[in-house]
């Protein structure tokens, strides 16, 4: 099955470029006093809808039918270029850099500047930027950036109402989250309802399905980078969104003096107030959830950029325990069940532009969790979970050599654990498990499980890439490694990633990645001595991935990518052990994407995803379809621009059901 889906890849390839009836132009549009490549600048056909942006490093590529055309190249603050006359045959392929001379400018209002980052031009794996205005406002996307990654190919849903995500056969504890370059522990509100991402603010969304570069650590299966915009300079101003259970607002401006804006924005949901004003009883599941960020943007040159982050997020419910409800499965006695959870964010973020070829990008955070589960009982059972992160991530980007760009990175992360538990047994060795290794007593009393523990310990990661254009223009790859290190068990572990990206015909690139992901454990009681493992090894998973992409003169994008990935060491609840490295796993497949360009008054992509994944959680078992394996997923988006204020969405899904196992017998267990 796995060849004939990579046949189906390479049969693909033959099929869409046994056309060649355009000529391609590309080139290179640089800021004409520094050198340095203008990311984003519009590259057109003047009175028809043909045209591109320039991608990270001012590239451009366009495909036109044969003809004489005019073409502009145009960005705020630079004086606009137009060429004239420009002849071009079918199959012919031209050159024409541009350098655009900086123009002072002055404007009073509102400017927004919108490009796509065009990664299919980078050598990485399965990768997918989208920008605000392909999230924002979509049909079924409940006003959050992760119900729209949901519909992107090799994504599976945990369900309905749930944003959490498995991607590629991963699970969705073995993916990374990041907003703007700190990485968030639990990203989602009530285990997955909602996440912390506010459409509002979000700038664009990168997201990796696998192969991603050696710059993201402590991921198996897939990243998702966030990256929230800045404040409009101007006088200030605000907005408002409210609907029956939420609101959401934003206010932005200038700060004093010539430089700089900041932004602030609260995010409130209070589905419970409507409960209790609808007089519901209190035996109703009651959650709210809230977000408060603000961003403070200064530069205090044009080579040292400096930006300020703060989050409040918290969430919770209430609930009282109807004694004749048997789907709450909770001790005995149990009158109510509380839950509370908060996240605090602080970060400083430096952008240091060196010169033409350095620059650096420095992160340092400080990040508070807290969880609470408290179950109102005589024996007040409970858990609470009080972790501080220190986070320092610093990057550099050299271009010393032609052809050549060369990164690398450090990042240290120190959290500060502190925890509570006090459960029953029984209930602790359902949910969790027991250690029967451990000759430490967890509590006098048999029938209770009672811990405290209070640690910290270090993560360190380093990397190294180079991204290197092979062939200029025509072959680039990325190879790198990356080194990681846990001091609470003293492990170290080497991840060695390359990518390859060979633009074989315009505006087509086949693309080829492999690699190794290794994943620490994230819960902390894997590291308590009491009821966890010292010797829990780093989980790591393998990438195998080999795609298509067509890019169309009209808007269209045709994209298909085959994979395979297998999982080894993977940790494991054990009642005998309490956590071990005896699960593996393989998940192979094939993605299909089909996306149209905004253009024409619409816009939207349907993908469809086939995928089987399979695990086993002791080496002596047979393989078992765990909850991720879903066979087939298919996703249609579209949106219809009806006028200046109105749009018209759509969004349908369709998935064949997952795997499970019926209930054949029960053996009661004495417990």
């Amino acid at each position: 099955m796995k060849f004939k889906t990579f046949l189906f890849a390479l049969f693909f390839v033959t099929l869409i470029n046994g056309q060649n009836n355009t000529a391609t132009i590309r080139g290179i549009i640089r800021n004409a006093e520094t050198g340095k490549g203008l990311a984003g600048c519009n590259v057109y056909v003047p009175g028809r809808l043909l045209g591109d942006a320039a991608d990270s490093e001012g590239r451009y590529e366009l495909h036109l039918p044969a003809g004489t055309y005019s073409l502009r190249f145009e960005m705020i603050g630079y004086k606009t270029v137009q060429m004239e006359n420009l002849i071009l045959h079918a199959g012919q392929e031209i050159v024409r850099n541009v350098y655009l001379i900086q123009e002072a400018m002055e404007y009073e209002g509102r400017i927004e500047v919108v490009a796509e980052r065009e990664l299919s031009r980078e050598p990485v794996g399965s990768a997918q930027n989208i920008p605000a205005r392909m999230s924002s406002g979509r049909a079924g996307a409940f006003e959050d950036v992760t119900r729209t990654l949901q519909t992107m190919p090799g994504v599976v849903s945990q369900g309905d109402f749930s944003g959490k995500m498995y991607v590629r056969g991963g699970r969705f504890d073995e993916n990374t989250v990041l907003l703007d370059r700190i990485y968030i522990y639990e990203p989602y509100h009530l285990g997955g309802l909602a996440s912390i991402f506010n459409p509002d603010l979000t700038k664009n969304v990168e997201f990796y399905a696998g192969g991603f570069p050696a710059k993201y650590g402590q991921a198996m299966s897939a990243v998702i980078e966030v990256t929230n915009r800045y404040g409009v300079r101007g006088p200030v101003q605000g907005s408002l969104n409210s609907s029956f259970i939420s609101t959401r607002g934003t206010v932005e401006g200038s700060l004093p003096g010539e430089r700089g804006s900041f932004l602030l924005s609260a995010r409130i949901n209070y589905y419970d107030k409507i409960l209790d004003l609808l007089d519901f009883p209190d035996t109703y599941f009651r959650p709210h959830f809230h977000d408060y960020q603000a961003k403070i943007f200064y530069p205090l040159n044009s080579n040292h950029l400096f930006e300020i982050n703060g989050l409040i997020s918290g969430d919770g419910y209430s609930l009282k325990v109807d004694p004749d409800n048997d789907f709450l499965d909770v001790p005995a006695n149990t009158e109510s069940i509380d839950q509370t959870q908060t996240l605090d964010v602080i970060s400083i973020d430096w952008k240091w532009i060196m010169g033409k070829r350095a620059y650096a990008h420095s992160n340092l955070a400080w990040l508070h969790n807290y969880f609470k589960s408290e179950l109102q009982s005589p024996a007040g059972d409970r858990l609470n979970f009080d972790v501080h992160n220190f986070d320092l991530r610093h990057e550099m980007t050299l271009l010393f050599y032609d052809h050549h760009k060369i990164e690398t990175g450090l990042y240290i992360h120190m959290p500060l654990v502190n925890y509570t538990v006090s459960f029953p047994a029984a209930f602790w060795n359902f949910f969790y498990t027991r250690n029967y290794n451990s000759n430490v007593r967890l509590t006098d009393d048999s029938t209770r499980v009672e811990t405290r523990y209070e640690n910290i310990y270090t993560y360190g990661g380093y990397y190294l890439q180079d991204e290197w254009e092979i062939i200029p223009e025509k072959l680039t790859t990325n190879t790198g490694i990356r080194v990681e290190y846990l001091d609470a068990t003293n492990e170290w572990v080497f991840n060695p990633r390359s990518s390859l990206a060979w633009y074989v015909y315009p505006g087509t690139t086949v693309k080829l990645a492999a690699g190794m992901f290794s994943q620490f454990s994230r819960d902390p009681l894997v590291y308590d001595p009491k009821v966890g493992n010292l010797n829990t090894r780093a989980a790591y998973s393998r990438h195998y991935i080999a795609g298509i992409e067509k890019r169309f003169t009209t808007g269209w994008l045709i994209r298909v990518e085959s994979y395979y990935k297998d999982f080894r060491r993977l940790v494991i609840s054990d009642p005998f052990r309490a956590y071990r490295n005896s699960g593996s796993g393989f998940s192979y497949g094939a993605d299909f994407f089909l996306q149209k360009r905004e253009g024409d008054g619409w816009d939207g992509w349907l993908t469809w995803s086939w995928g089987i994944s399979k695990r086993k959680d002791v080496p002596q078992e047979p393989y078992y379809f765990p909850a991720q394996d879903q066979r087939h997923t298919i996703s249609l988006v579209a949106n219809k621009h009806l006028g200046k204020n109105w749009r018209l969405g759509l969004k349908w899904q369709f998935s064949t059901g997952k795997a499970f196992t019926p209930i054949i017998g029960v053996v009661p267990s004495g417990i």
